[in-house]
């Protein structure tokens, strides 16, 4: 089964070709062009790059957010065009869930996902990754996608936890001083959603 995966929800625009399970092709920026100047020939370059035609594609796995609408709205447009067109299946997959994935078999514990929603909040979710072992059915999120105040989210955090997502720049120093030593906080080059985490989840959806 070959999977498109494709992520918009953020400034990030992210597409990939995942086929039996191994990720053969992925294309990944994050800079000021809109998302609708980018999205469909990032589509052409991976499948090109893979040798594919559209008609090759068997799902499509599109995040939905949260994030913002506009490029919700557009990844989602694309996603559905295609697969009325191609005649195939689609599958939404939380953007929250995708940037958790980026941890997934690297680390153990509690993990908070923190994206900016502006207005001094955050789109939020926390996950449990019970060993470095584990496979996805084993990421157990705890919490729903939610929005609230960075300083609501700090008083429920009562363990060690890590924190990945674009907003952990913006409250990097508010966490380390309230939280201190129970909050971890990712590298920037972790915080970045991919279409490959979605379009891994999406295949563990469909199974």
């Amino acid at each position: 089964m070959r999977i498109l995966g494709i992520e918009t929800a953020t400034s990030v625009c992210s597409v990939c070709i995942l086929e039996n399970s191994q990720l053969i092709a992925e294309y990944t920026t994050n800079i000021t062009k809109t998302h609708s100047q980018r999205l469909m020939p990032m589509i052409k370059h991976v499948l090109a790059n893979a040798e594919l035609i559209p008609k090759d594609i068997g799902v499509i796995a599109v995040s939905i957010g949260p994030g913002s609408f506009t490029g919700v709205r557009i990844g989602i447009s694309v996603a559905k065009g295609m697969a009325m067109a191609l005649d195939i299946q689609i599958v939404g997959v939380s953007t929250l869930d995708g940037i958790a994935y980026n941890l997934m078999n690297s680390s153990t514990g509690q993990v908070c996902v923190i994206t900016d929603a502006r207005r001094k909040q955050v789109y939020t979710s926390i996950y449990e990754m019970p060993n470095v072992k584990c496979q996805m059915p084993n990421m157990k999120k705890l919490t729903e996608d939610i929005v609230l105040p960075i300083e609501e989210l700090i008083k429920k955090i009562k363990k060690k936890t890590i924190f990945i997502g674009n907003a952990c720049a913006l409250y990097f120093n508010t966490l380390k001083k309230e939280l201190g030593d129970l909050a971890i906080v990712c590298p920037p080059q972790l915080d970045i959603p991919h279409a490959s985490s979605i379009a891994f989840l999406g295949e563990n959806m469909l199974k």
